[in-house]
């Protein structure tokens, strides 16, 4: 979530996911979605690095701003250092969404029998069983449902073209 909202996002993808790889496209795909999760993470340390430690010094250096706000720049520097606050703030936010989901399923487990159901529920939630193929036939077959999937994720991340227009 938190890096969806950056712009560079998209580019660590494109760049991982253009990998050339020989082998089934199963294989392919579970490649390349590793690759894309190891540059992620790699990616991730170096563009947000740890949101507490920056939110630490934001903090201290919005505290040394207010004391001396009489001079314009003074002022400016604070606006600044605001509005990075800000964006922390909304990302913390965003961190903490996510780490609630996974703490949930680290709690739920302590309850074996409740655990299982619901994730037995969200497992037959998110399978997919079917598609609507780009003819705007539907399909249910695994192996063409493999394939759109492989089209549509080479498609939007081999060509020039922005992935919101797909």
């Amino acid at each position: 979530m938190i890096w969806m909202a950056h712009p560079g996002c998209k580019e660590v993808i494109k760049r991982a996911w253009n990998q050339d790889l020989s082998g089934s496209r199963a294989f392919n795909l579970a490649q390349k979605l590793k690759i894309t999760r190891n540059e992620l993470k790699t990616w991730n340390k170096n563009t947000f690095g740890n949101l507490f430690e920056r939110k630490k010094r934001l903090e201290s250096e919005l505290e040394e701003l207010q004391g001396g706000i009489e001079d314009q720049h003074s002022r400016e520097k604070e606006k600044k250092v605001r509005t990075e606050m800000i964006e922390i703030l909304e990302q913390e936010q965003l961190l903490w969404l996510q780490k609630s989901r996974s703490n949930w399923i680290v709690q739920g487990e302590r309850n074996t029998k409740f655990y299982h159901t619901v994730t037995n529920r969200r497992r037959a939630r998110n399978k997919i069983t079917n598609i609507l193929r780009q003819n705007g036939q539907k399909t249910e077959d695994p192996n063409e449902i493999e394939q759109e999937f492989m089209e549509h994720f080479q498609k939007v991340f081999s060509s020039n073209e922005d992935a919101s227009e797909q």
